[in-house]
Parts: structure tokens; sequence; C-alpha cells
């Protein structure tokens, strides 16, 4: 977590329900842990005073690492350019994801958490190799993570955000 304004004040929420309180300095990196690699743990949502910019490295083989997406920048789909070796997912919103594969077949993904705080957001990750051209799409914006299965067309082991559209 990084800011330009001197001590900017940020709560962490976690999908299981724990919260944490920090500050961050202009001009210097906070760096905080969250639980389980590969994506596969808690989704975090970061609130702060002011404006930050957060990177994840969450998926501990020391290859790349992706950013965090503003809430007003989430969408209702996204498509895999790819195979997958995994999926995740955020959202703020209790939403079941709908994913359709090249050729029709379909199947959901719902998101969830614990507890009842309105900042902690819902999670889902997948380990399911999905084709590129797979299709997910909700009713309500989420944010949707990869990491590529092999080199071809891509660079295996980078966690990917993806970009998604309305």
């Amino acid at each position: 977590v990084s800011s330009t304004t001197a001590a900017n004040a940020y709560t962490r929420y976690f999908s299981n329900n724990t919260s944490a309180n920090d500050t961050v300095n202009a001009g210097t990196t906070d760096t905080f842990n969250g639980s389980g690699n590969r994506y596969s743990g808690n989704a975090v949502r970061i609130k702060a005073s002011a404006d930050i910019v957060a990177n994840s490295y969450a998926d501990a083989d020391g290859n790349c690492s992706a950013p965090f997406v503003p809430v007003a920048f989430q969408k209702t789909r996204f498509g895999l350019n790819v195979m997958n070796e995994w999926v995740a997912f955020a959202s703020t919103n209790a939403t079941v994801i709908t994913v359709t594969q090249p050729g029709g077949a379909t199947s959901t993904i719902t998101l969830t958490k614990t507890g009842t705080n309105i900042n902690t957001p819902y999670k889902a990750y997948r380990t399911t190799d999905y084709p590129a051209g797979t299709l997910f799409e909700s009713s309500d914006a989420f944010q949707m993570w990869y990491e590529p299965k092999n080199d071809t067309n891509a660079s295996n082991d980078d966690e990917t955000v993806m970009f998604g559209w309305d």
C-alpha cells in the first residue's frame, strides 16, 4: 500500500470478517499479509482516508503482481483469453457468477463471505481449467484475477488482473 498523503489512515477488511487499521506515510510502502496463497485465501478490501495504490503478491511464486482494483472499476462480465490455472473473484456484492464455456456448457460460482460487516468483501476461487473463450457474467459487479496455465499466448504463473465490461 502506498500513498502521496502524509499519515493516510486505512482499514483492511477481509472476507473472513476480520479487519485491521494501519497508516501509510507519503513516499513509503506499507505491507501486510493475508491468508492462503495463490489467491485462495481471503479477499481483502482497503478503505483509506485519502487516495492509495496497492499491489498484491499473493500467489507467492515470485512471479509478477496484480494491482488492487477500485470498487468503481468492478464490471459484470469477464472473458478468458487463455486457459487458466486458477481464477479468483471478489466483490462488494453477494453475487452468483454464470460461467459459459465455449460450446455452451454453463455452471455457476457463488461468492461468499463470513459475517455481516458491509465493508467485508465476498470472494470465490476455483482451480478448474477453464479454456480460452470462457465467459463469466453476473447481474452485480465483481472483479476477477487469473493465472495462465502455460506459456502459450500468455505468461505461465503470472497472476493477472482481468479487464471486464458491462
